[in-house]
């Protein structure tokens, strides 16, 4: 299910922003996965990019798996300082 740039599929939320390299950018993602009346788990993931992160722009995915509490972002990269990720579930 897609939710403006955000999309849930079973148990992964993800979403996708262009971060531009000369400013500071962020990814996040704030939700909550519910399972039945009283079962659920929210995630809330920041990536933050500073400025000179990467050259140019790009177009960045992040995702989350609550089965797995695994996040994996797209495309693969080397940024040229570093991108400071948090995560509390």
């Amino acid at each position: 299910m897609r939710i403006g740039n955000k999309l849930q599929i079973d148990n992964s939320f993800a979403v996708n922003k262009i971060i531009y390299g000369e400013l500071n950018s962020s990814l996040t993602i704030d939700e909550e996965f519910k399972k039945g009346e009283y079962d659920s788990l929210s995630v809330k993931a920041t990536t933050k990019f500073p400025d000179g992160a990467l050259q140019g722009k790009i177009n960045i995915s992040m995702t989350n798996n609550l089965n797995r509490c695994l996040t994996t972002f797209a495309p693969s990269m080397t940024f040229d300082k570093e991108a400071i990720f948090k995560i509390t579930y």
